[in-house]
């Protein structure tokens, strides 16, 4: 949250947020993600979905600060892309 505390000290106005997983890209042949440097991966194998998923929120700051506050990404994410797993924020320009 101290991304998003310096958000709100310097005014910047948040808009959303992704997870997504760095260093892979997604492998159509193996149907998951794979280990890609300098790439990253928005589709996210979720527990107990057949198929991937895309996680995000949208809001301003206090909405992005709640939804992120209630995110359980390790009951979310199967444990083996956890370490992969970064929030990207949208902000207004």
């Amino acid at each position: 949250m101290e991304f998003l505390d310096a958000c709100q000290k310097d005014r910047v106005e948040v808009l959303g947020w992704e997870l997504w997983l760095v260093d892979h890209d997604w492998n159509t042949a193996l149907g998951e993600p794979a280990p890609a440097e300098g790439h990253w991966c928005g589709l996210i194998l979720l527990r107990g979905e057949r198929l991937p998923g895309v996680v995000h929120g949208s809001g301003d700051i206090g909405v992005t600060r709640r939804e992120l506050t209630d995110l359980d990404i390790g009951s979310l994410v199967e444990p083996r892309w956890s370490d992969c797993v970064r929030i990207n924020f949208t902000l207004r320009p």
